[in-house]
């Protein structure tokens, strides 16, 4: 899932986020690196995100918001 400069994983674990002129790779609320390209951030996380195998994907809150907009 992504908006205007930024990308969420669909189980909402992973998300990079606009920090200056770079993207901050956020894993479970927490910081974990900061990236100079939003592509840079997205091999990032495809590197280090394994999906849970769980498929279905239940909405939050925080999904429901992006989803409106």
């Amino acid at each position: 899932m992504s908006w205007e400069g930024g990308f969420v994983t669909k189980d909402e674990l992973y998300a990079a986020v606009p920090f200056g002129d770079q993207f901050m790779i956020i894993y479970k609320g927490q910081q974990v690196a900061v990236c100079e390209t939003i592509e840079k951030a997205k091999q990032y996380i495809a590197k280090k995100h394994k999906p849970s195998r769980n498929k279905k994907v239940k909405k939050t809150a925080l999904s429901e918001l992006i989803e409106e907009q």
